[in-house]
């Protein structure tokens, strides 16, 4: 049976199907996060499906627990003044969209951190997941370095369409380096981190959707670029256009 709408004809039979799941973006001493290892090999953010009836913010902490064996206790999600958990954490940093033929995935990615003793540098076992072996935290380099080996072919991403442009994101906008790096002797900005660059420059041929721009500083007489991530599966919440470019 079809009903009409003005102009519009409407099927009651089309039928759209999402799947919609979180992620968790675990921060770990500064710009490292907390990663899950799932089979032997691959390695992604705490994550899984939103269930029936669920909070985004219980199920995030579902999974972080469930996921990474760390309690809720230790895990940050920012305060309001008066004491209570930030409203502002129900918004994802991150909205991953991938359509496929049939249903459409639909990725939110929130930001926590955790803060309690330090954790085993190799890692841990975890019993709550009966697909995840491993966590572990990993330092900025070492994501930069897992990235890498993703790219030279190695299949060490769970869900690369996913988290391969979730963790560029997240390496090109570093908090304490702030989202504007200009040229070396401008002395206005702070400069990109330089291992980041070498990295960017190195891989830049292998990273779909990756370009580095350059265009005239009339202020300082000079050339000024940045790198500019433009992954149309990735959607800012908090990250505005100008957001996405690293300047050096």
């Amino acid at each position: 049976m079809n009903v009409e709408l003005g102009s519009q004809v409407v099927s009651e039979k089309r039928e759209k199907v999402f799947k919609a799941s979180v992620s968790v973006l675990l921060k770990y001493h500064t710009n490292g996060l907390i990663l899950v290892r799932i089979g032997d090999s691959k390695w992604g953010p705490p994550a899984g499906g939103l269930e029936m009836g669920e909070y985004l913010i219980d199920a995030v902490r579902r999974e972080v627990e469930e996921e990474t064996g760390i309690d809720k206790a230790n895990l940050y999600f920012g305060r309001r003044p008066g004491g209570d958990e930030s409203v502002k954490f129900l918004t994802p940093r991150y909205v991953l969209n991938i359509p496929k033929e049939g249903k459409t995935d639909i990725g939110l990615a929130f930001e926590a951190e955790y803060h309690g003793p330090r954790l085993p540098r190799e890692g841990w076992k975890v019993t709550g997941d009966e697909e995840i072996t491993l966590a572990k935290p990993f330092y900025l380099t070492d994501v930069l370095r897992l990235l890498g080996t993703y790219l030279k072919g190695r299949e060490v991403l769970y869900r690369p369409d996913f988290n391969f442009p979730l963790f560029m994101a997240y390496v090109l906008n570093q908090e304490g380096h702030g989202n504007y790096f200009r040229g070396r002797n401008s002395g206005r900005f702070e400069k990109f981190p330089r291992y980041i660059n070498s990295w960017l420059f190195k891989n830049k041929e292998k990273i779909e959707h990756l370009r580095l721009v350059t265009q005239k500083d009339t202020i300082f007489d000079r050339d000024v670029s940045w790198w500019d991530y433009d992954n149309p599966v990735l959607t800012g919440i908090e990250l505005q256009e100008a957001q996405k470019r690293a300047w050096f």
